[in-house]
């Protein structure tokens, strides 16, 4: 199965019902016939933008609206802190992946990447940025993360 195919059926599994982890989404495709390692279904939830979000009776996967601006994740953040060429963000529990693909959405030069947790996100900044530069263009589109600055 292709990489399109593949991600059309995970989309399908994740709107048809509430799945709860990764483990469960593996064992789902694998039931349809599709085997998938760890490193390319959590690569296929990012590039589809599929987030884990708290619904009723616990944090399941939903497709991420294009639309779904930031701003329904800046409540979920608790903490900044900056040192060198890394930041470490601090989320509520269960929250690090959605406030992680949301950073990764927005357009900044001065960040490398993410690698998201449960409750904490890793971000890798480029060479020659430093933190006041990339805390103020994120504040462009985090409300208040100045004030959860460490």
């Amino acid at each position: 199965m292709d990489k399109t195919a593949r991600q059309n059926l995970v989309r399908e599994i994740v709107l048809g019902g509430n799945v709860a982890s990764q483990e469960e989404l593996t064992s789902l495709l694998a039931s349809r016939g599709v085997n998938v390692t760890q490193a390319t279904l959590s690569r296929d939830l990012r590039e589809m933008r599929i987030v884990k979000t708290h619904g009723a009776g616990g944090y399941f996967y939903r497709v991420q609206n294009n639309a779904q601006s930031f701003h329904s994740y800046d409540s979920s953040i608790v903490s900044i802190e900056f040192s060198g060429q890394m930041c470490v963000i601090r989320t509520r529990p269960g929250f690090a992946s959605a406030v992680a693909a949301a950073v990764d959405s927005i357009p900044m030069e001065e960040i490398m990447g993410t690698i998201a947790g449960d409750d904490t996100i890793f971000v890798m900044l480029r060479e020659g940025y430093d933190a006041h530069k990339v805390l103020g263009s994120m504040e462009a589109n985090i409300p208040d993360l100045q004030n959860k600055l460490k």
